[in-house]
């Protein structure tokens, strides 16, 4: 058994407990973004009169001949701007970016309801809490491992603290470091699940 592979068990274990805390929040957040990105597009769709940036282009083309030179000079760069990209997913990303970084209600209610946003917001506290307390234990987790004397100590060790050992596989190597006092990490039991 290595040290090694008692930090790859640790990283393994964090990383499967970070996935089920995304998980836990895309199930939450997942309906109400595809609701309104659903909105977005058919709206962008029915405003602009095209889902294809070519084909928006060519009615911006139509549009801009009405008008005088300036007009038709600005119109015309937009026109070159949209042949080179996908304006839907561009529409669709600006949205997305709002509600991501709104810091209030008031950011985002044309595009959902204060409930829809409770629910994001608290899902996302509650995934953030765990992160950052997923972090923490890493850390301690590793530190225990670190300071003890052998990896064999670790091994005992990270079970005093409560960690599930049970699925760990191990090697036949050994590196020695010095040893410490351990105490319970509060919250690990959700690494044993």
């Amino acid at each position: 058994m290595r040290k090694q592979d008692l930090y790859d068990y640790i990283e393994l274990k964090i990383k499967v407990a970070t996935e089920e805390a995304r998980k836990s929040l895309e199930k939450v957040k997942n309906p109400i973004i595809d609701r309104i990105i659903a909105h977005v597009q058919t709206d962008y769709i029915d405003t602009v009169g095209a889902k294809d940036p070519i084909d928006v282009a060519n009615n911006l083309e139509k549009y801009a001949e009405m008008y005088d030179i300036d007009v038709y000079y600005h119109v015309e760069r937009i026109i070159r701007s949209l042949r080179d990209r996908d304006i839907l997913k561009t529409a669709t990303n600006n949205v997305l970016d709002r509600i991501t970084s709104a810091s209030s209600y008031k950011d985002v209610e044309i595009y959902m309801s204060e409930e829809e946003y409770k629910a994001i917001e608290k899902a996302t506290a509650t995934y953030n809490s765990i992160y950052n307390d997923l972090v923490k234990m890493e850390k301690e987790l590793k530190r225990v491992v670190r300071v003890s004397s052998s990896a064999k100590v670790a091994y005992k060790n990270l079970i005093v603290v409560g960690l599930d050992m049970g699925k760990f596989e191990e090697t036949k190597t050994k590196a020695m470091l010095p040893a410490v006092q351990l105490k319970p990490i509060l919250g690990i039991e959700v690494l044993n699940k």
